[in-house]
C-alpha cells in the first residue's frame, strides 16, 4: 500500500524525474566547462580518447612519456611563451614538425592534455613502491625517536598502526587506467544534493494529512507498524536512486572520455587514492560509493522526517533544515583547513560527501587507541540511522491524539508547539489579505521548492571560475592599472605598446627579405619569427583596446562619461553558455513551483464553487497570474544575483 500511494504521488514522480534529469544535464555541463577552461572541446577531448584508446591495452611507457613531452613542446610554440626562441634552437624538428602540420591549437591543447596526464600516471606509479617505503621509513625514525617512544602512548600505537597498514601497500600492482570518468564523478558534489532532496521528498510524502494522522493514531499497533513498512521502504529506494544518479553520471562520463575502462584495477592505479589502503577494484569502488551516499542521504531524510512526525509542521522544520544545511554550508566552503574553526570544517556534513572521508588514510583517537577515519564514520553514521529509526518508531507509538505523551516526548511537542505558535503569527503577518501566495507557498508546499532552489544555487556558487586567454590576461593587468575614466595617459600607453609592436613585426620583415635573399640563416629568421610571435599577445591587446575607445569615446557626444572597463565579467554574465545550469535551475524551479496554481481548487472540489461568481472567477485569474509574476521575478533575481557575485 505504501509503495502505491508513493507511484501514485504524481507531483513527487514529477519531482524526481525533473532532479534526475537536471543532474545528468548539469554534469555534462559541468564537465564541458572544466575542459573549455583550458581552451578543450569536449568533443574533440572525446574524439582524442576514442582515437588513442589503444594506449590502455597496449600499455608503452615510453612511446607515451615521448609523445607527452613532443605534444607539450608542439603547444608552447603555438602559445608564443617567451623562451620560444630558446626552444626554437633545442628542438628545431618538432619546430619544423610544427610549422609543416595541420593542427589546429585546440588539437594541440587535447593532445598535449591527453598524453601528459597518462604519462604523469605513469610516472606515479613509477614512484609509488618508493612512495610506500618513505612513510615505512618515516615511521621507523619516527619510533626511535626519544618523544615517540613511549609503547603506551597514542602517538608510538598511531605511528606502528601506520607502517603496519601501509606495509600492506608494498606488493599491489598498479595498471595504466583510465581514471578520468572516476574522478568526475567522485569530484561532482551537486548529485548528492539531488539525492538527498528526493529522499528528503519521500520522506514527506509518507506524511499523512493532520485529520487522517488523527485517525491513524487512535490504533495503538497501527502506526507503528504503519512506520515500520515505511522505513525500510525509504532506505531501499535511496539506495535505488543513489545508484540511479551515480550510474547515469558514470555513463556520460565515459561517453565523453570514450576509452574502455578496466573495472578490476586497484583504484591505487590513480593517484587521487594513493593515501588508500582498501585494496579494492574500481567496480567495488562504486558499489561502496553508491551504498554510502545512499545512507547518508536517508540519515537526513530521517532526521527531517523524526521533527516533522514530532512537531506535524512539514513547512516549519524544512525551513530550519535550510537555516542549518545554509550555515553548515558556509562552514564548510568559508572556514580554511589551518582556522582556529577548523573543527567546524572537519565535523560538517558537507565533509561527508568527500569521497576522501571514507578512501583517505586517516587516524583517530577512540579511547587512546587509533582507529581508522572511515571505520568511524561508517560506524557513526549507521549507529544514527539506527537511533533515529528508533525514535521515528517510538514517537509514533506515543503519538496520541488525546492522552498525553510521555515526558522525552513532551518536551519537545512543546517546543514545536511554541515554534509553531510563533511561526502562524509569522503567517499571518506576511500573508495578511494574500491567500493566493498562502496556498502556492504552503498548501502547494512551494516553500520547500524555494528553500531547494536557494540551497542549490548556494551549493553551485563559484563552480564557474573565470578562465583568462594571454590577451585577456595582459588586458586584465592593463585595465587594473589604466582603467577608468579616458585620459591622455591612456592614448600614450597605447600609442607605446602599438608602437613597439609594429617596430618588432617590421624587423622581422625584414629579416624575412634577407633571409630569402640568403643574407641570413634560418636560425636568424626563426628567432625573429618568434620575437614577432611574441608581440602578438600585445598587439591583439591593442586592437581590442583601441576598437573599445573608438567604441566609448562616442558616448561623450550623448552626455555619457566614457570610461574604459575590463568587459570580460560583463561578457562571461551574459554568454550562453555561461549560465544554462543557473537558468536550467531556474526554469525547474518555476515549473515545480507553480505547478499546483490551478490543481489546488480542482484537488479540493472548489472549481465548481468558484464558477459560480461571475466576477470572482476572473478575479481569481488575475489574483492568480499577479501572485506569480513578482515570485518569478525574485527568483530571476535571485538566479541573476548569484552570477553577478560570482564574476565579481
Amino acid at each position: 500500500m505504501e509503495l502505491i500511494r508513493i507511484f501514485k504521488n504524481k507531483k513527487f514522480i514529477a519531482a524526481v524525474i525533473t532532479l534526475l534529469l537536471l543532474n545528468c544535464v548539469s554534469f555534462y555541463i559541468t564537465q564541458q566547462k572544466s575542459l573549455s577552461d583550458f581552451g578543450i572541446n569536449i568533443d574533440t577531448y572525446s574524439a582524442t580518447f576514442k582515437d588513442n584508446a589503444d594506449i590502455f591495452t597496449e600499455v608503452d611507457k615510453k612511446s607515451i612519456i615521448e609523445k607527452s613531452n613532443k605534444f607539450e613542446i608542439l603547444k608552447s610554440f603555438a602559445d608564443n611563451t617567451e623562451d620560444k626562441a630558446q626552444q626554437i634552437k633545442e628542438y628545431p624538428d618538432l619546430y619544423q614538425e610544427y610549422k609543416n602540420s595541420n593542427y589546429s591549437y585546440e588539437e594541440l591543447a587535447t593532445q598535449a592534455e591527453f598524453y601528459s596526464h597518462f604519462a604523469y600516471q605513469l610516472e606515479y606509479q613509477n614512484d609509488y613502491p618508493a612512495y610506500i617505503k618513505s612513510i615505512l621509513k618515516n615511521a621507523q625514525n619516527l619510533s626511535s625517536k626519544k618523544l615517540f617512544s613511549n609503547k603506551t602512548s597514542y602517538s608510538y600505537k598511531s605511528i606502528q598502526k601506520s607502517a603496519n597498514d601501509f606495509s600492506k601497500n608494498k606488493n599491489i600492482k598498479l595498471s595504466l587506467v583510465n581514471d578520468l570518468p572516476v574522478s568526475a564523478v567522485l569530484n561532482y558534489q551537486i548529485g548528492d544534493f539531488i539525492l538527498i532532496l528526493i529522499c528528503v521528498f519521500m520522506a514527506i510524502s509518507f506524511v499523512s494529512e493532520k485529520n487522517v494522522n488523527l485517525l491513524i493514531n487512535t490504533c495503538k499497533n497501527g502506526r507503528r507498524i504503519l512506520k515500520m513498512k515505511q522505513l525500510p521502504i525509504l532506505i531501499l529506494f535511496s539506495l535505488f536512486f543513489s545508484f540511479a544518479i551515480y550510474i547515469s553520471e558514470m555513463l556520460i562520463s565515459l561517453k565523453i572520455y570514450d576509452a574502455p575502462m578496466n573495472l578490476y584495477a586497484l583504484i591505487q592505479s590513480t593517484d587521487i587514492f594513493s593515501d588508500c589502503i582498501l585494496h579494492i577494484n574500481f567496480l567495488q569502488l562504486f558499489a561502496i560509493h553508491i551504498l554510502f551516499k545512499a545512507i547518508i542521504a536517508s540519515m537526513i531524510a530521517l532526521a527531517i522526517w523524526l521533527f516533522i512526525s514530532l512537531s506535524s509542521n512539514i513547512i516549519l522544520v524544512s525551513a530550519i533544515a535550510g537555516v542549518i544545511t545554509s550555515i553548515e554550508l558556509l562552514l564548510y566552503k568559508n572556514i580554511s583547513a589551518q582556522s582556529n574553526l577548523s573543527i567546524l570544517k572537519t565535523f560538517n556534513i558537507f565533509s561527508l560527501f568527500d569521497y576522501r572521508s571514507i578512501s583517505e588514510y586517516n587516524l583517530v583517537s577512540v579511547f587512546s587507541k587509533p582507529v581508522r577515519a572511515e571505520k568511524a564514520v561508517w560506524i557513526i553514521v549507521l549507529l544514527v540511522i539506527f537511533i533515529i529509526s528508533a525514535l521515528i518508531l517510538i514517537s509514533a507509538n506515543r503519538n496520541y491524539p488525546i492522552k498525553s505523551p510521555k515526558k522525552a516526548f513532551r518536551v519537545l511537542h512543546v517546543l514545536f508547539d511554541k515554534l509553531s505558535e510563533f511561526y502562524a503569527k509569522l503567517q499571518s503577518v506576511i500573508y495578511a489579505g494574500r491567500f493566493e501566495t498562502f496556498k502556492i507557498m504552503h498548501i502547494g508546499k512551494g516553500l520547500l521548492v524555494v528553500i531547494a532552489f536557494l540551497l542549490i544555487i548556494g551549493f553551485n556558487f563559484n563552480t564557474n571560475p573565470l578562465v583568462f586567454s594571454s590577451t585577456e590576461a595582459f588586458l586584465n593587468d592593463y585595465y587594473e592599472e589604466y582603467g577608468g575614466e579616458l585620459s591622455e595617459k591612456v592614448y600614450k600607453n597605447i600609442e607605446k605598446m602599438r608602437s613597439e609592436a609594429d617596430a618588432v613585426e617590421s624587423e622581422y620583415n625584414f629579416k624575412s627579405e634577407q633571409y630569402a635573399s640568403g643574407e641570413i640563416s634560418l636560425e636568424e629568421y626563426e628567432l625573429a619569427a618568434a620575437k614577432n610571435e611574441a608581440y602578438d599577445t600585445q598587439r591583439k591587446a591593442v586592437d581590442k583596446l583601441t576598437e573599445q575607445i573608438d567604441r566609448i569615446e562616442s558616448l561623450s557626444q550623448k552626455g555619457i562619461k566614457p570610461v574604459l572597463v575590463n568587459e570580460l565579467g560583463y561578457n562571461n554574465l551574459f554568454y550562453s553558455q555561461s549560465n544554462q545550469t543557473q537558468i536550467l535551475i531556474l526554469i525547474c524551479a518555476v515549473v515545480i513551483l507553480f505547478s499546483s496554481v490551478f490543481s489546488i481548487e480542482k484537488g479540493s472540489n472548489m472549481l465548481i464553487l468558484n464558477h459560480c461568481s461571475k466576477n470572482g472567477r476572473k478575479q481569481l485569474y488575475f489574483k492568480k497570474i499577479f501572485t506569480v509574476i513578482p515570485k518569478t521575478f525574485i527568483l530571476t533575481l535571485v538566479s541573476y544575483l548569484s552570477l553577478i557575485l560570482q564574476n565579481n
